[in-house]
């Protein structure tokens, strides 16, 4: 009796141990096909705030940083530099070169003025400066500013300005009187004063007149005289007589007026420079007025002839 009694226990301990394995697998079991990841979480995950399942975001892996746009192409440009194929080269400047302008024109101006881009240093620098001032003159003419060598640091500004004026002649100017003025930069000047003068000479002869007395000034003056006078002589003179000091700049500035107005009117242009006092200028300028009127018989007689 009692060995039988312990065989049922036993027997009844086996299948207790089989229920619960069998609970256990099916708890654990692969998940139905047809479920979603967060639905197979939320499956598994214990019950918590009132039955809500609590879902934890794995966090993400770490990747490795691609490289980057701008240093692809700085790559790109030192390959095509050592390249023995001219093509090659010539890529630099068509394509590669004006993508990283775009891409991050201060890491295309800082690479065209290192030595990795010799010997090609003055005209990636050129190609930078143009391109750059066409969308943000006032960062190119900055980046202008921080170079050292004074020749270049004028050329780049030659270049930028050039540019600039082609949408804004007046923000051009701008740029160049922040850089400070010299001889070089005083004829860069007069050249955007020029430019501004043929679309707006009032707005020209305004800005000009704001200048302190001195040399900028007359030569600015000068400048726009010479723009003037192919349009209207006599107020370009009324500027030589009035506005300019006497010396070498006006002396300039009426034998300029005199050239121009003789061509279009002989008699007005000499009339003003028989008003000149005795010397140099006068006796110039009345030898050209004579050149001009022969110059203008010989054209008339020979268009008779052929007539």
């Amino acid at each position: 009796m009692l060995m039988k009694s312990s065989s049922l226990a036993f027997c009844s301990g086996c299948l207790v141990l089989l229920i619960a394995i069998d609970i256990t697998r099916r708890h654990f079991a692969s998940p139905a096909p047809d479920q979603s990841p967060a639905e197979l979480i939320a499956t598994a995950a214990p019950a918590e705030n009132n039955g809500a399942a609590k879902i934890k975001t794995p966090s993400p892996v770490p990747e490795t940083s691609p490289i980057s746009g701008t240093a692809k192409l700085i790559q790109q440009i030192l390959g095509a530099l050592n390249s023995a194929n001219a093509a090659d080269q010539e890529m630099i400047f068509t394509n590669q070169l004006i993508a990283l302008i775009k891409t991050d024109p201060w890491a295309a101006a800082h690479f065209a003025e290192s030595a990795d881009a010799q010997p090609w240093r003055t005209e990636l620098m050129r190609v930078v400066a143009k391109n750059w001032a066409s969308t943000d003159p006032n960062e190119a003419a900055k980046w202008v500013a921080q170079l050292s060598d004074p020749g270049e640091k004028d050329t780049m500004l030659s270049c930028v300005c050039f540019e600039t004026a082609q949408n804004n002649v007046q923000q051009a100017i701008q740029i160049v009187e922040q850089q400070g003025l010299d001889t070089r930069r005083e004829v860069m000047l007069g050249n955007l004063a020029e430019q501004w003068a043929a679309n707006d000479f009032p707005g020209a002869l305004d800005w000009a007149e704001n200048y302190p007395p001195g040399d900028t000034r007359d030569n600015l003056l000068l400048h726009l005289v010479l723009t003037e006078s192919r349009a209207h002589p006599q107020e370009a003179a009324d500027i030589v007589a009035t506005q300019i000091a006497t010396g070498n700049i006006q002396e300039e500035a009426a034998y300029s007026v005199v050239d121009s107005w003789a061509w279009q009117d002989l008699a007005a242009a000499k009339s003003w420079v028989n008003q000149f006092p005795e010397g140099e200028l006068k006796e110039r300028a009345l030898n050209q007025i004579s050149r001009i009127a022969s110059a203008q018989t010989s054209t008339l007689t020979s268009s008779g002839n052929s007539n």
